[in-house]
Order: structure tokens, then sequence, then C-alpha cells
């Protein structure tokens, strides 16, 4: 039986021009079939994460469209804890910052939107149909 590529959960924070994709999967490779990096266009080559390796974030842009945003792969649902998510959360925010070219933003709206990041990683990890 052949395995089913990972799901790519995809969120619109709607207040701002970028989506949050959130990946479950061991695999880094998953990262380079639908994405490329926003920075130049170039495509993703991630070997392993830095730090506790539980996961990734990365400003990128979706193959085939115009969206551009932050893609966190996390590699282990198992290993998925609460520092990780606010560590991810956080990094995801300052993706969407910059990309809206902001260099300073109000305590309390990043406050919100780190939390709605938050929010979709435990979506994506509470979601049944993922592959192991």
């Amino acid at each position: 039986m052949k395995n089913k590529p990972p799901k790519v959960h995809e969120f619109d924070p709607e207040l701002y021009p970028v989506r949050l994709w959130v990946i479950i999967s061991n695999n880094t490779s998953v990262l380079s079939e639908d994405f490329k990096d926003a920075n130049n266009n170039f495509e993703l080559n991630i070997k392993q994460p830095n730090g506790n390796g539980a996961a990734v974030t990365l400003y990128v842009r979706r193959k085939g469209t115009v969206n551009y945003g932050a893609v966190i792969l996390i590699l282990s649902r198992k290993e998925l804890d609460y520092e990780t998510v606010a560590h991810e959360s956080t990094h995801a925010a300052s993706i969407f910052w910059r990309h809206i070219g902001e260099t300073e933003w109000g305590e309390e709206a990043n406050a919100y939107l780190t939390g709605w990041v938050a929010k979709c990683i435990e979506i994506a990890k509470n979601y049944k149909n993922e592959t192991k």
C-alpha cells in the first residue's frame, strides 16, 4: 500500500495578505514539493531543523499560486510540546510582519497573531487522517 502524502493544512489570517501552512511529516523533502523560498524563489532544500529538531518554520511562496506566508513543518506529532508551539508561532508571526513591511508592531497585535498561529498548529495536530 502506497503512503499518502502528508496533508498541507492551509490557514488564512484574513487581516493580512499571507497564508499559514502546517504540515506534519518526518520527511523534510515534502516542503520542496509545494513551496519555494520566498526570499529568492529558489527551491527549498532543508536537511534537518536546528535546535530541538521538532519543527521548522520558513518564509515561502506556494508553488502555482501568488500566496506567500509561513510554512511550519512539524517532524513529530508526539514530540510537539507547548514550548515548540510557542517558538514556531513566534517565528511565523515575525514572518507575517516582515512580509507586510512592518519593522515594529504593537504588542497586543503580535500576541493575537501569535495565538492564532498556535491555534492553527493545534488544529493540524488534532487532524485525524494524518499519515504517521
